[in-house]
């Protein structure tokens, strides 16, 4: 199809709102709900230059929005990419638009060790190379906190106290986890999710965790982010105010029921080099083609397809040698886009 130009929100910033209503309208959001606040780190002010827009005689059809993070431990992180917001206008579905414009954005984050995104149509991503893993157990409880808390609260009855103290615990909880590595920025955009809701244990002035439930339209009705300081995180069941949580695979028990993302494969050497660095040294690739993934471990030389080694590192059920160092994947409704 000819006509077809591509932008970004920052170049562009007039084209904001009808970009907004062109993912809400594709997701079939309520009007009740808001993309805006619901995923409010993709379409935050400070990350329009990442919102990428494919536009067909001055009408928006099309949008692929990602976010720069770093993922890892606090002591070695690497370049995650997150995609997120994906969506075409269903006029122009079917015409060959869809593969040349994500073909095009993935190419702007080349630097990236590793992409991820969220969806229920598994057999269209893999033809891009996108494979589910990880690992998510769903946790059942009455729904009605039975050990003190105190909340719900909104980001915005929060001080900047409070945020602190959050932070603390989501590093600490975080130690001993492969997870997004937030900073103070990164706290001030979460913020704006306004349809979060969040608990405190025991309370709010002196918390020893925290539970993060709702996100407008995309979670509602589940807990997404539980977060206690170390030793403390078995507690937490007690303390759960919706009838659901997800929690990452390795952090509770159960039965793993639903994957944490899909992952791609980002820049060779870079993705090399994280789960060589993520596995204390021990799993080094000697090979990435297109379908292959070659790699020593233990002094024997392996290889897998992209799909079987996500799952052999990441999970469900990472593989039992690859237990002596790998760490539970959790990836929070807040960060997921």
């Amino acid at each position: 199809m000819k006509d077809i130009k591509y932008h970004n929100l920052e170049e562009k910033p007039e084209l904001y709102k009808e970009t907004i209503d062109l993912i809400e309208k594709s997701f079939n959001y309520s009007k009740d709900n808001s993309y805006e606040i619901d995923f409010a780190p993709l379409v935050h002010q400070t990350n329009r230059s990442n919102c990428h827009v494919m536009v067909h005689e001055d009408k928006i059809i099309g949008h692929i929005g990602a976010r720069r993070v770093e993922f890892g431990t606090k002591a070695s992180s690497f370049p995650l990419v997150m995609l997120g917001g994906i969506c075409i206008d269903e006029e122009f579905r079917g015409k060959g638009l869809f593969t040349p414009f994500i073909d095009k954005v993935l190419n702007l984050y080349k630097d990236a060790a590793l992409f991820s995104l969220w969806s229920d149509k598994s057999e269209f991503y893999e033809k891009f190379s996108f494979h589910q893993a990880g690992g998510q157990v769903i946790v059942e409880s009455k729904g009605t906190p039975t050990g003190p808390t105190e909340g719900p609260y909104k980001f915005s009855e929060l001080s900047m106290e409070d945020i602190s103290q959050m932070m603390m615990i989501y590093d600490d909880f975080s130690e001993d986890k492969w997870t997004i590595q937030r900073d103070m920025s990164d706290w001030e955009v979460l913020k704006s999710i306004e349809s979060a809701s969040i608990h405190f244990i025991p309370s709010r002035l002196e918390p020893h965790g925290y539970t993060i439930a709702e996100k407008g339209q995309d979670l509602s009705g589940i807990t997404h982010e539980v977060c206690f300081y170390e030793g403390l995180f078995d507690r937490f069941q007690d303390h759960l105010s919706t009838k659901k949580a997800w929690l990452a695979e390795g952090t509770t028990e159960g039965d793993t029921s639903l994957y944490t993302a899909f992952f791609k494969v980002g820049d060779y050497q870079k993705f090399a080099q994280m789960v060589y660095t993520l596995s204390g040294d021990t799993l080094a690739i000697s090979s990435i083609t297109d379908s292959i993934i070659q790699f020593g471990f233990n002094g024997d030389s392996y290889e897998a397809s992209h799909e079987e080694f996500f799952r052999y590192l990441f999970g469900p059920s990472p593989l039992e040698d690859f237990k002596t160092f790998a760490k539970p994947i959790v990836i929070s409704g807040l960060d997921s886009i």
